[in-house]
């Protein structure tokens, strides 16, 4: 096997063919309503240009309001999604161009349709464009010299560290590209027209809305942008602001799991290239340059994954093993076995990925995307809800992904001008307050009491003080003898006043599709388990009430909505006579899922 021949023109039409294949298989999945994670955010700046969490990724913030401008039709979360997956398609075209033997592009393939790279393939994200201009940059850095390659190496690093920081990591790569330029003068001025390019794209966020509530921060001159870049409000150089002891080997068990087969194939061909191929990598040296750059990641940036402990179920850290992973795929797809017998064993390999791929496309949990509702029906439901309270309204959410839907859903529906959706993380950020007390000079806020960082220091120091002049409208499971807790079909409202009421409320409710029968923690699942907790409240109500009958179909009601919700079931059990055939579930729901609402 010739390692030219997988680049004649007549072979390329499988490359082709799989774009192709690809293009279809992205394009089914790409979700048209709001989903999981930072994507809400992010496409919600770029919709209104307003400053995203920091470092504020700003050139992915403009290159998306272009695209969600350009194209027409469907939701903005749609068309930034459909953004995205172009971006997927043109990191999986240029590993291809990378791609030596027939064996690197079933990899590349193989690689394409793993879970996690599928998944931010369609979902909204900077990783996308990240991606797109890391292979770009090694492809550039692959290629042959010529006396513009410094200068299209330089431009693309300067765009990547815009969108990215992690593209840090491939700085060896560049300045090994910079080191070959013949001329030094071509070399310097390369680099620092890529310096400045990101410098600029850094300085057009203060061209963006900050002052608006949905902003993360005001910018006002450079130093609030450089404390932007650097991420001060997390911790610089931290992927998170909590406090948390990082487990590096659970971290990297994280990442194998996340590379699957695909992972383990590249490890072999690597290793197999080191050792058989020696005298070819030698005259290699961006590959073994890129060798340095994915040891660098993980033991620089591994280390510092410091994000909270659910993060190894809420992909918090998964996002991040994107740019290993497409090193990975580099190193391995840039192998070509030796001739002989080995390299008649290409075709075996070829096939052998080839199975592979049809079982990962076959049984891609990904297709569920397009239809699933539940986050952005959430983040609706909770909006009106607090719109309808006739006051301005404070909705308090736990995580990113319910924080960050009530971004977007405000963003593109409009309407919801009273309403501030605040999270547990970013209800601390006095820079935010600052914004609430400029809009309603009413507002009251104790920054040395909020920043005991508890429940019980918000509802005291923030709730307290505001609670008759703002409607306060919570999904945080916490009560409190000194104020009313009325609960609703979604969330709860908190007033002056005391005990436990129950209204009605009209909601859009849809089942999640998305891995919908996984067992365990999955997040639509749980934000769908939600609507289940005013069925639970009721039911405790009219039990306490002495109304049994009544209470048991409560707790049906709940069940019937929400089948995982275990106190509901539980509950149900208890006052069942005839023996249902949900409670025998009881005992397999609690050894295999997480105990929602628990």
């Amino acid at each position: 096997m010739q390692e030219q021949d997988t680049h004649l023109p007549a072979y390329w039409r499988l490359r082709w063919l799989l774009l192709a294949v690809l293009a279809v298989l992205y394009g089914i999945s790409l979700p048209h309503t709001v989903q999981n994670l930072d994507s809400g955010e992010l496409v919600a700046a770029a919709w209104k240009l307003t400053v995203a969490h920091p470092p504020g990724y700003p050139l992915y913030v403009w290159l998306q309001h272009a695209f969600m401008k350009v194209v027409p039709w469907d939701s903005p979360f749609h068309r930034a999604a459909l953004g995205n997956a172009l971006c997927a398609l043109g990191t999986v075209a240029l590993l291809l161009r990378l791609s030596r033997s027939w064996v690197g592009v079933a990899l590349v393939a193989v690689m394409s349709t793993t879970p996690l790279v599928w998944r931010y393939a369609v979902l909204p994200d900077v990783f996308g464009l990240h991606l797109l201009l890391v292979t770009a940059l090694l492809a550039v850095a692959c290629a042959r010299r010529g006396p513009w390659t410094i200068w299209l190496a330089a431009l693309i690093f300067g765009l990547g560290a815009a969108n990215h920081p992690s593209i840090v990591f491939l700085l060896p790569v560049l300045l090994l590209v910079a080191w070959e330029e013949p001329s030094r003068a071509r070399a310097a001025g390369a680099l620092v027209a890529g310096a400045l390019v990101t410098v600029a794209l850094y300085a057009s966020l203060l061209a963006l809305d900050s002052a608006s509530l949905d902003s993360w921060s005001t910018l006002e001159g450079a130093q609030d942008v450089i404390d932007h870049f650097l991420r001060k409000a997390y911790g610089t150089f931290r992927l998170s602001g909590h406090e948390v002891e990082v487990d590096a080997l659970a971290i990297f068990a994280m990442f194998a799991r996340s590379c699957g087969v695909f992972g383990a194939a590249a490890l072999v061909l690597i290793i197999a290239g080191c050792a058989l191929r020696r005298q070819a990598l030698e005259r290699w040296r961006v590959w073994w340059l890129m060798l340095v750059c994915l040891a660098g990641y993980i033991v620089v940036f591994f280390p510092r994954m410091n994000a909270s402990a659910h993060a190894l179920q809420d992909g918090v850290r998964e996002r991040f093993f994107l740019l290993p992973i497409v090193l990975l795929a580099a190193l391995a797809a840039r192998v070509v076995l030796p001739r002989g017998r080995l390299a008649r064993l290409a075709p075996v390999l070829a096939g052998a990925l080839g199975i592979v791929l049809a079982v990962q496309v076959a049984t891609a949990d990904n297709y569920g995307y397009a239809g699933d509702t539940v986050v952005e029906d959430y983040a609706r439901n909770l909006l009106t809800l607090a719109k309808s309270t006739g006051k301005p309204a404070f909705v308090i959410v736990e995580s990113d992904t319910q924080l960050f839907a009530l971004y977007y859903v405000a963003a593109v529906d409009g309407g919801f001008e009273d309403v501030v959706p605040l999270g547990l993380g970013n209800i601390f950020l006095v820079d935010r307050l600052q914004k609430i007390k400029k809009r309603w000079p009413s507002f009251v806020y104790d920054v040395d009491a909020i920043f005991g960082g508890e429940r019980r220091e918000i509802f005291r120091s923030f709730i307290g003080p505001n609670i008759d002049d703002f409607s306060v409208i919570s999904t945080i499971p916490v009560t409190s003898p000194h104020w009313r807790t009325t609960f609703y079909p979604l969330g709860r409202r908190i007033e002056t006043g005391s005990g436990i009421a129950i209204a009605s409320a009209p909601v859009v409710i849809n089942p999640p599709v998305y891995k919908a029968d996984d067992e365990g923690y999955v997040e639509t699942k749980d934000l769908y388990a939600d609507y289940a907790v005013y069925h639970l409240a009721r039911g405790r109500a009219l039990l306490a009430g002495g109304e049994r009958d009544k209470a048991q179909q409560a707790f049906r009601q709940g069940l019937e909505i929400v089948p995982y919700c275990i106190p509901c079931l539980k509950n149900f059990c208890l006052l069942d006579e005839n023996h249902d055939e949900r409670c025998g579930w009881l005992q397999s729901l609690e050894a295999h899922e997480y105990r929602y609402l628990d």
